[in-house]
């Protein structure tokens, strides 16, 4: 009797001994976790693991160990661990992720609270995080969002020995008001961001000293972009180009900060060009819809001051015939003298005529309301220029005012400014 019973308490250590060495081999040589041999890691395997392990045929809670949302190869894991008092180690989760609403900053915080311990973490604004690698782990790393304003989506995950957490993602709005980028010779261009927005473009009914090419009024909503915070100076084509097409030429500031006159359309787009090759940048020259957006920032007037019916204000915001040509200063001055308008933008009455990339056209029926430039195919004969000059009076300067030239003529009071 006594050697049955001491056989059968072999018998059973030897049973308990294979079943722990069955877990050991789960755990460590990394076996398949489908306990019921289902074809899939579910909720039973775990289960049964858990039963197996408390000698239960029920068992009431969660089989979701890791609280990760389901139940998979992780949970068959954690209990397993459980079972054979191994160390219990989950991989993190993301619990909170901010990054605020609004930044003019591209170096943005991205605070996040998480559980599990992680190490490491990798943030990217694409979803695949192409390109992004792992760094070590802090509550509120930076992070530098990609050039060019408007909403952009920040992926986010972290990571520790035990694995890696779902990706987590939030939105921010980057709006730099203003860039400046350094040209050949270290030549600051500077330029500032026009947030998008909706305006009417044309002259308003009645408006003093205007003309029947600027009707019939419309509404144009059009994206954000940049424009240049002054027309192109002297400095900056030479920065870029090399040469001086205002040499020799009558009415010319001998001043590198005064704007780049005696330029024709076909010398700006060639200027456009050469400046991307050497930015890698997109610069181009405005739309007639985004320069008169542009100019009125806001503003419904006859100029960005104001109606200004008597001429009698201007002079503090612009260069035109009152303060220029009628005073022996024939020409264009420096720019950012005067007073710019809430966008931040200097001279965009007067000073001198900029070109856009339209084609002329004789009023806006038909015209895009998109912000977007009206080009015709073929190419009509005419381009566009708005703001006036410093030899034109003030209804040639009005924000609505519209005038046309020949894409390959040149002349003292002609210029241009930057968009992109």
């Amino acid at each position: 009797m006594k050697l049955r019973k001491k056989r059968s308490w072999l018998a059973c250590a030897g049973m308990l001994f294979a079943c722990i060495m069955t877990f050991m081999s789960a755990v460590f040589a990394d076996l398949p976790c489908d306990v019921d041999a289902s074809g899939a890691v579910d909720a039973v395997d775990v289960q049964l693991v858990i039963n197996g392990a408390l000698r239960l045929d029920t068992w009431p809670y969660s089989t979701d160990v890791d609280s990760s949302g389901a139940t998979d190869a992780m949970d068959v894991q954690l209990a397993i661990n459980a079972a054979l008092r191994l160390p219990v180690v989950l991989p993190p989760r993301v619990t909170v992720f901010t990054l605020g609403q609004v930044v003019v900053d591209p170096v943005v915080t991205l605070n996040n609270v998480c559980t599990g311990n992680p190490t490491h973490y990798m943030a990217s604004e694409s979803p695949s995080f192409s390109g992004a690698s792992w760094q070590t782990y802090s509550a509120a790393p930076s992070f530098t969002l990609s050039s060019g304003n408007g909403v952009k989506t920040v992926y986010f995950k972290v990571k520790n020995g035990a694995g890696e957490s779902a990706a987590v993602s939030d939105t921010i709005t980057l709006n730099e008001p203003e860039e400046t980028i350094l040209l050949s010779g270290e030549v600051p261009l500077e330029m500032v961001w026009i947030p998008g927005g909706t305006f009417m473009m044309g002259r308003y009914p009645g408006e003093q000293e205007s003309s029947s090419i600027e009707d019939p009024q419309r509404q144009v909503t059009l994206p954000g972009f940049w424009m240049a915070k002054h027309e192109l100076t002297k400095r900056q084509w030479v920065a870029v180009m090399g040469t001086t097409p205002w040499s020799g030429e009558d009415y010319v500031l001998d001043d590198l900060d005064s704007p780049a006159v005696y330029v024709s359309w076909d010398d700006a787009k060639s200027f456009i060009t050469a400046l991307n090759g050497l930015t890698g940048k997109t610069f181009r020259l405005p739309s007639e819809s985004e320069w008169e957006y542009a100019c009125r920032a806001g503003t419904i007037t006859r100029f960005y001051w104001g109606d200004d019916p008597d001429y009698a204000v201007g002079n503090a915001y612009c260069w035109w015939t009152y303060n220029a040509w009628d005073v022996n200063e024939g020409y264009a001055h420096v720019v950012g003298l005067k007073l710019p308008n809430t966008f931040g933008l200097y001279d965009m009455h007067g000073n001198v005529w900029e070109w856009c990339e339209d084609d002329w056209h004789w009023g806006y029926s038909g015209a895009p309301t998109d912000g977007s430039a009206w080009v015709d195919s073929p190419r009509g004969s005419l381009r566009m220029v708005r703001g006036g000059g410093w030899g034109d009076g003030g209804s040639y300067c009005r924000s609505a005012r519209r005038f046309s030239n020949i894409p390959s003529d040149a002349y003292g009071t002609g210029g241009f400014r930057l968009c992109r």
